[in-house]
């Protein structure tokens, strides 16, 4: 499943909550939070990242350039760190970002080849939520003027 679908499921189940990455009791967390949850992963903490945010999704530890102006991120970063700060100070704190559109960004960078089935486990109203997201979300070949 791509990341960024896995987060546009993960939104409709998982309260946003930004500053940390799950919160089990309260079923709330950030982007990679969702994003586990939504492809049918349960938190599993091994040092600063989930099991499975790693394993199923390898590839955040590539770099990419920064989608944002914000001088508190190198132009140049891991995707891994760039997640957590566009959630953080974009989709909540200065809330110009979309939980879609940092969706949509991740679908620009992410590799094409993953695996888009859902785990057998996800809840139907799950699926059809993403299905109607999947529909709903602009063309991804546009990208953000700021990211060029």
């Amino acid at each position: 499943m791509k990341l960024s679908d896995a987060i546009l499921i993960g939104s409709a189940v998982v309260k946003p909550r930004p500053g940390k990455v799950y919160f089990r009791d309260e079923n709330s967390g950030c982007a990679i939070g969702m994003a586990v949850i939504g492809a049918g992963g349960k938190w599993i903490r091994r040092g600063l990242d989930s099991v499975e945010f790693l394993h199923w999704w390898p590839w955040v530890r590539n770099f990419a350039k920064r989608p944002c102006r914000c001088q508190s991120v190198k132009p140049i970063a891991r995707v891994g760190s760039l997640i957590p700060h566009l959630f953080d100070q974009h989709v909540f704190g200065q809330c110009d970002w979309t939980i879609e559109q940092l969706a949509q960004w991740i679908a620009t960078i992410e590799p094409p080849e993953q695996d888009l089935t859902f785990p057998s486990d996800v809840p139907s109203h799950v699926v059809r939520t993403h299905l109607a997201a999947r529909v709903m979300r602009p063309n991804q070949q546009q990208k953000d003027p700021a990211f060029k």
